[in-house]
């Protein structure tokens, strides 16, 4: 072990699941940051994509990929004129493998410039593994590295972000 606290870590992660679902099409219903890997548990609603206007598809991909040297909404505006780029964008703020890639490159991205390290962030520092349940509820585990231990933990949100989506229904 290096001894060294990676727990500002944990903060990162959880703000990009929850981002991450405010722009994607999908229902985070729990997730788990433990040490060394995290948990998320998701729903896919492409109905809700599906009744995005263009303007809203394209002004939440431009929140996903920002660009420094263009204004976002100009930018915004002309890529809503494009239908045939906008019908693949709406494609993939619906997709879990869409997700998960803006979950974990920026995640590894920056562990790799804190441990001043490069390479290949997906294949060297993360292993996606899904687990597909009923209907199409998908939990993905993402283990960092060599690190991950056997034991799994509970997840630790589950109650909280179940008990907020049945109050959030029941309105």
């Amino acid at each position: 072990m290096t001894r060294r606290d990676f727990s500002h870590r944990k903060a990162i992660v959880e703000r990009r699941i929850l981002a991450l679902g405010n722009l994607f099409s999908v229902g985070i219903y729990a997730y788990a940051v433990m040490r060394n890997h995290l948990h998320v548990v998701v729903e896919l609603i492409p109905q809700v994509a599906a009744a995005w206007s263009a303007d809203e598809v394209a002004a939440r991909w431009c929140r996903l990929y920002p660009r420094q040297n263009q204004a976002t909404n100009a930018r915004a505006e002309v890529l809503a004129g494009n239908a045939c780029r906008i019908k693949v964008l709406r494609g993939r703020l619906g997709d879990l493998s869409w997700f998960m890639r803006r979950l974990a490159e920026p995640i590894a991205r920056r562990a790799n410039r804190e441990d001043g390290c490069k390479g290949h962030f997906r294949e060297a520092r993360f292993n996606l593994e899904t687990s597909v349940g009923r209907g199409s509820v998908c939990g993905y585990g993402v283990k960092a590295g060599k690190l991950a231990r056997h034991a799994a933990r509970r997840l630790e949100r589950m109650q909280a972000l179940l008990a907020g989506r049945n109050r959030a229904r029941a309105q």
